[in-house]
């Protein structure tokens, strides 16, 4: 009967639109993953660089040897721009 047809047509909407749903966060947190790995890997090369061309104004401790990972704005002003 059409009632059935309806109720199993909602039934299979909706689980593809948990399908799509879950799909899109998956995929969303991939590329969020993917950008902070760019990022840190942006920043660790860039502060490597800011201590090669200014050594005596970086101090070495054992804290700053870890190179933690910057946001953009203190990325930009160490950088000058």
């Amino acid at each position: 009967t059409k009632a059935k047809q309806w109720k199993l047509f909602q039934k299979n909407l909706d689980k593809e639109i948990e399908l799509q749903e879950e799909l899109h966060n998956t995929i969303h947190m991939s590329v969020e993953r993917l950008w902070n790995i760019t990022w840190n890997s942006i920043c660790m090369t860039a502060k490597r660089h800011i201590r090669k061309a200014n050594p005596k104004k970086t101090p070495h401790t054992q804290a700053n040897k870890k190179l933690l990972p910057i946001t953009q704005t203190q990325l930009k002003h160490q950088l000058g721009l």
